[in-house]
């Protein structure tokens, strides 16, 4: 099912399919534009490879289920659980040419997010990956509405 990979995930916390939003953010030479964060189905290519749920599953399993997400619809309380309001925006701005933020809530772990646009050229974000880690890398530019 080729439409499968661009499901939305419910958000278990929300009952909605926003997992958070990032506020608007001017950082110098760049602007953040404001818009939700979405968990897609996804898709698992290999090792660092993919993206969403099926991916954080895929790559991540093992810590997930020793951090009590047992099963694979767990991932979505997983990424809720990090998405949360007041979770820290950090940004490499050495990879921005593909847009992609680092949020963390700490100890809970990591969530990848990326600037997409829909259809109608409307901002959003996407989940990549997400995954338990210590300290997050680049630069702290904002907090999650």
């Amino acid at each position: 099912m080729a439409n499968k990979k661009n499901k939305l995930i419910i958000n278990p916390r929300t009952n909605t399919h926003v997992f958070g939003i990032i506020p608007k953010i001017e950082h110098k030479n760049y602007l953040f534009p404001q818009g939700e964060i979405f968990l897609k189905h996804g898709e698992h290519r290999g090792p660092n490879r993919g993206w969403g749920a099926s991916h954080i599953w895929s790559e991540h399993k093992r810590e997930l289920e020793f951090m009590g997400y047992k099963k694979s619809e767990d991932v979505a309380r997983y990424v809720g659980d990090i998405l949360c309001s007041g979770s820290k925006i950090f940004c490499e701005f050495s990879s921005l040419r593909e847009e992609r933020f680092a949020v963390l809530k700490s100890p809970i772990g990591s969530a990848i997010i990326e600037h997409r646009y829909d259809g109608n050229n409307n901002t959003f974000y996407s989940v990549v990956t997400a995954y338990k880690q210590g300290r997050p890398h680049g630069q702290l530019i904002g907090q999650l509405k």
